[in-house]
């Protein structure tokens, strides 16, 4: 400490009282100015990085800022749009261009989202006393319902993780008030997560904090300046994982191509069954709570996944789609005992590996246009040209 402490003062042994004090005011007027500036001219946030929740609360918060009229989607990497580096040839960009401006898309949702995350974040919002809202939009994954083997379950584990991220960056997320697993914050948490949500909604620079440090780069600021000078193709060849995982640089996960070669064989004698788990009981949850908040129905949209009929036995191939088409029955029958509508896309139509990049729940560009023009009519008969 000591060391450290030496290493400060030489920093500043030359400066006399009066530089430091010029320095500390040219500071606050250049925070003072961003202030003003970020009042007036807000940068457009459309979704989360494919990889990261970093930047969520920003967009919670100009969720909760915002009067006009709003759709508020949740879900998954799927529906963040994972797989596509530009947000305009995503589902809900492409969506957003198609309907205008007379409602506004927010797509709140997250990297490893579930339906239980999805009932706590519009929960979170109800908390919030958010206004305004037209309707909700919940994407479900078959994945999600899906066990690939007998006696396995979803992933408990990512799935606590998900819920210990959403409650260290907003204060409104209630995982122990519905007795999720979770990891409990202590006070000192408890109180700097609450005096971040109170400042971003205070400070609009404060606001803006978390994406100024994470768009397009994820969490390294120097990247941001890197993304702006290297081409994207030099980035994808030098700085991506080869085989899995995501170019942390493209921080939308700009993916690779689907590889058959990446993907190992299904081995299990059995083949996948559905399984509702908690996932069923919590988009009950879900809906409930999107009904309170909106004026309209919610929407439940159902996205296809790429299973990979190529590397599948025949048996197992049946099974895959038995899976499937009890999990639409299933979601159908909860469209309708609670007034929703249902829209899917099956994944049986959807195998073919130029939609898809090497991760199975990420669609490609030529994907997303194809799942959109799946939803296109469904979506345009509630809102009109």
């Amino acid at each position: 400490m000591s060391d450290r402490r030496y290493t400060y003062t030489d920093y500043t042994r030359h400066i006399s009282p009066r530089a430091a004090s010029w320095i500390l005011w040219g500071l606050l007027l250049v925070l003072a100015c961003s202030e003003v500036t970020l009042r007036i001219i807000s940068p457009p946030y459309t979704r989360t990085a494919g990889c990261s929740i970093h930047g969520f609360r920003t967009l919670f918060e100009l969720v909760l800022q915002d009067s006009h009229p709003k759709i508020i989607a949740v879900g998954d990497s799927t529906l963040v749009g994972a797989g596509v580096y530009s947000d305009e040839q995503t589902v809900l960009g492409r969506m957003r261009t198609e309907i205008g401006d007379r409602v506004k898309i927010y797509n709140l949702a997250i990297p490893g989202g579930t339906t239980t995350a999805s009932w706590l974040i519009l929960d979170a919002l109800q908390q919030g006393n958010v206004k305004n809202v037209d309707r909700v939009l919940i994407e479900i994954l078959p994945g999600k319902f899906i066990n690939k083997a007998p006696g396995q379950t979803r992933s408990l584990d990512s799935e606590q993780q998900v819920f210990d991220e959403l409650q260290r960056f907003l204060p409104m997320v209630r995982p122990d008030y519905f007795k999720l697993p979770h990891k409990s914050m202590n006070i000192q948490q408890r109180v700097e997560t609450s005096l971040q949500y109170q400042l971003g909604m205070f400070s609009a620079l404060y606001l803006h904090r978390d994406w100024l440090r994470t768009q397009y780069m994820g969490n390294y600021p120097a990247f941001w300046l890197l993304g702006k000078i290297v081409p994207q193709s030099i980035r994808n060849s030098l700085l991506s994982t080869k085989g899995a995982g995501t170019n942390r640089l493209a921080a939308r996960m700009d993916d690779h191509p689907f590889d058959k070669s990446s993907h190992s064989k299904i081995d299990d004698a059995v083949g996948p069954t559905f399984n509702q788990h908690q996932e069923g009981d919590s988009l009950e949850q879900a809906i409930a709570v999107a009904r309170s908040i909106s004026k309209r129905e919610p929407i439940i949209v159902i996205f296809p996944m790429h299973y990979e009929y190529n590397q599948l036995t025949n048996k197992q191939e049946s099974d895959y789609i038995l899976a499937h088409e009890q999990l639409y029955a299933y979601i159908t029958a909860i469209g309708q005992k609670n007034n929703c509508k249902v829209m899917i896309i099956k994944s049986k139509d959807f195998q073919q590996p130029e939609y898809w990049t090497r991760t199975p729940a990420h669609f490609n560009v030529p994907g997303s246009a194809r799942v959109w023009e799946s939803l296109k009519d469904g979506i345009l008969k509630l809102y009109p040209h």
